[in-house]
């Protein structure tokens, strides 16, 4: 009775459509999306006023040395981003990606098959850069892995996140089940880990992410301690206008340290690093300072 309840929740409704709305649109060609993707993104930059606040204050905090129209160009490339990852990972969920597969560049995969074959787990230590849904399912292709992610709130949707990774990947675990993560990993399992949301101050040390102190959890470091398994930084971007995707693979050598905050401060940098690729490509709508060290004020 209680599942009948949820199915027929009225706050789900829509979300259902959406969900069909979407699950029509990614039947378009791949060059079409990214084309309705950057214009969903122009739409959300102007409707989605909270978001847009958020975004703008991100990128003034980690790029102050841009001009304040070069900032807004930024926000609005963020946007543009964002709109086509939605029908990109609309497409991963909702359709599949068969099609796209030859469109993959992979670079350093041997990082992670060589400690996979000699009978390591590996973390793969990732971040919301927004091709995320796309680039791991184009990569399931090549390796098979684990990944972690948050249970939405709304049933109808967790329903759909969850029946649209499980096609790709072996496990599909809560971030609030550790002693899974630890167990697969153990079992000489990769596992996909995203080491970039704000956390509680409990859960994280503070570290500078762009020169700015952001709360980045412990967990990726412990994990490496508690299971001996490798540390391989995967980053993911879309490349030829959204046309063709890649993945870069680099070895996280001698990690972890006795320092978590040092750890956590190799992350963030290893992020940051990577951005500079395309900086747009990353969830800058994601309040990613919102916890502040004590007596320090907010930014949002």
């Amino acid at each position: 009775m209680k599942s009948v309840r949820a199915r027929l929740n009225p706050r789900d409704w829509g979300i259902r459509f959406g969900i069909g709305i979407l699950w029509l649109l990614v039947r378009l060609p791949h060059h079409w999306q990214m084309g309705l993707g950057r214009g969903l993104g122009w739409l959300l930059y102007h409707l989605a006023r909270e978001r847009r606040q958020i975004t703008t204050a991100n990128i003034r905090l980690c790029f102050p040395e841009l001009s304040a129209d070069e900032q807004d160009a930024r926000v609005r490339a963020a946007f543009a981003s964002y709109g086509m990852s939605i029908f990109e990972t609309g497409t991963t969920w909702l359709r599949g990606v068969d099609h796209l597969k030859d469109r993959l560049e992979i670079h350093g995969l041997e990082h992670v098959t060589g400690a996979l074959a000699e009978g390591r787990g590996v973390l793969i230590i990732g971040a919301h850069f927004s091709a995320i849904d796309i680039a791991g399912a184009l990569l399931a292709h090549h390796l098979e892995m684990d990944v972690i992610y948050r249970p939405s709130r709304s049933p109808a949707f967790d329903n759909v996140i969850q029946h649209g990774r499980q096609r790709y990947f072996n496990a599909v675990i809560p971030k609030q089940d550790t002693r899974q993560v630890i167990r697969r990993l153990k079992q000489g399992n990769a596992i996909w880990y995203a080491a970039d949301q704000n956390y509680s101050a409990r859960h994280s040390v503070f570290a500078p992410f762009f020169g700015i102190q952001a709360a980045t959890i412990r967990g990726t470091s412990r994990l490496i301690k508690m299971t001996g398994a490798a540390a391989v930084f995967g980053s993911h971007f879309r490349i030829s206008g959204g046309e063709r995707y890649r993945i870069d693979f680099t070895p996280v050598e001698n990690f972890p340290t006795e320092s978590e905050i040092e750890d956590a401060t190799r992350i963030n940098r290893l992020i940051e690093d990577a951005l500079q690729a395309d900086p747009a490509q990353y969830l800058w709508l994601h309040r990613r300072f919102k916890t502040r060290p004590a007596g320090e004020p907010g930014f949002y």
